[in-house]
């Protein structure tokens, strides 16, 4: 599955082991599309199918686990995104992503040269509302 590794990230290697990501050459996905479905979460369901895209903002999957965030395609404008990333498993079908509001579980739904697009259900056990959020990343 190193063909995952290198259309993700650029690199056929990859290694969460303290390997530090070349922010600069690793590849870079703008980010095209986000929607959020709320599901029984109240006043949430108003915001319903809304368009998140940060346009403007692209994505590097490092290879050191981290998420790397620049704006305007701008070398200069790097900064590590508050974002880490790996594989659930072996298969690479899904990735978890940890972010600063917490962690969700994203299945890979296209996952080629020009694009990447990622999905996850997020459950809230409190109250039984849910969302289910995709990611469109293209290049």
């Amino acid at each position: 599955m190193a063909e995952r590794n290198e259309t993700l990230t650029g690199n056929k290697i990859l290694s969460n082991k303290g390997v530090i990501s070349n922010s600069f050459t690793d590849k870079w996905w703008s980010h095209n599309a986000s929607k959020i479905q709320f599901h029984g979460c109240g006043d949430g369901d108003e915001y319903d199918d809304q368009d998140y895209t940060e346009v403007g903002a692209s994505f590097s999957f490092g290879t050191d686990g981290k998420m790397y965030y620049r704006w305007n395609a701008s070398p200069n404008n790097v900064i590590d995104s508050k974002r880490s990333w790996a594989w659930t498993d072996s298969s690479k079908n899904a990735m978890i992503i940890t972010a600063p509001e917490g962690t969700a579980v994203f299945e890979i739904t296209a996952l080629n040269s020009n694009e990447v697009v990622i999905g996850s259900r997020q459950d809230d056990p409190n109250s039984g509302c849910y969302v289910i959020t995709w990611e469109r990343f293209t290049r």
